[in-house]
């Protein structure tokens, strides 16, 4: 017999009863045959020698699975994203309310945000690709503008408490550039879209890639069941009304979900979790809004008719 306390690469060198019965649960379910045995007032296991490597194996992945939920949270990964998300939506309707209101300015006595920044299919073949990004700022209506703001500030705050605030934001807003990039290239000239609803649906597609695939491995038993209930989201959610873009929501989906696999399998998450880094993801995020709505006003065209 082999006396096995505690597994190599574990922190406890006198773990006490609770920890060694704990431990012989583990190898019980792994039909590992195994002693409790007691020398100087000290627990330990006690297993036959042909089965060490295979009960120390088990009993370290036990403790690394256990140790995940027991360490410390970054300062970027305590946050719940709330409340930084809340400002950030309020910028969003702050901008529906000027983009309704009759500005002078870059060259116009009252700036068309509308014809500038929509995703306009034919104006973003025609070398105009900052629509992707400006398109999503804007909106047709109030009630357009609200269900936004309340499913996206939802599903944000949600995906800010697993990869933080700046991370969030930035692949949201990749999800929806490329699901509208997409959707482009797919649609006729004519077609024409506004909303941030790409985006969202981008959202719902990170979380559940994350879930699905975290730390190159894929739980099936588990995290395999966020998917059905994100599908059940978007037909619930993006497939209704006549002014619905449906292929927009399909591909931000499809977008988000594959950069949701994309950052479980490279651990983007737990690489970039910091403030150094919540600052520059967040900072890219306008940057690049700001950036696209500047070109719009300086180099953009109104579409003719």
């Amino acid at each position: 017999m082999s006396e096995i306390v505690p597994p190599p690469g574990t922190d406890r060198t006198r773990p006490d009863s609770r920890k060694v019965r704990e431990w012989s649960l583990v190898l019980t379910a792994r039909g590992i045959s195994h002693e409790i045995r007691k020398a100087e007032g000290r627990p330990y296991l006690d297993v036959a020698d042909g089965d060490r490597e295979r009960a120390e194996a088990e009993l370290l992945l036990y403790e690394e699975e256990n140790q995940e939920d027991l360490e410390p949270v970054s300062p970027a990964e305590s946050r719940s994203g709330g409340d930084l998300t809340f400002w950030i939506l309020l910028l969003v309707a702050l901008f529906y309310k000027i983009s309704r209101m009759d500005i002078e300015g870059f060259g116009y006595q009252s700036v068309p945000w509308l014809e500038l920044g929509s995703v306009n299919a034919w104006m973003v073949h025609k070398g105009e690709w900052w629509r992707l990004v400006t398109g999503l700022t804007l909106h047709g209506d109030p009630a357009h503008l609200v269900g936004n703001l309340i499913v996206g500030g939802i599903f944000l705050i949600l995906l800010s408490r697993e990869i933080g605030t700046g991370m969030a934001w930035f692949f949201g807003l990749v999800s929806g550039l490329a699901g509208n990039a997409i959707n482009v290239m797919l649609r006729g000239y004519p077609h024409v879209s506004i909303g941030a609803s790409t985006s969202v649906f981008g959202v719902v597609g990170i979380l559940i890639g994350l879930r699905i695939l975290t730390k190159r491995k894929i739980e099936l038993s588990r995290r395999i069941l966020p998917l059905p209930a994100g599908l059940g989201i978007l037909a619930l959610l993006g497939t209704g009304g006549e002014n619905t873009d449906l292929g927009a929501h399909l591909f931000g989906f499809g977008s988000g979900l594959i950069v949701g696999l994309c950052s479980g399998f490279f651990q983007l998450p737990d690489r970039f979790h910091s403030w150094k880094w919540e600052g520059v993801f967040l900072g890219s995020s306008l940057g690049l809004t700001v950036f696209c709505w500047l070109a719009a006003l300086f180099w953009g065209r109104v579409p003719a008719g």
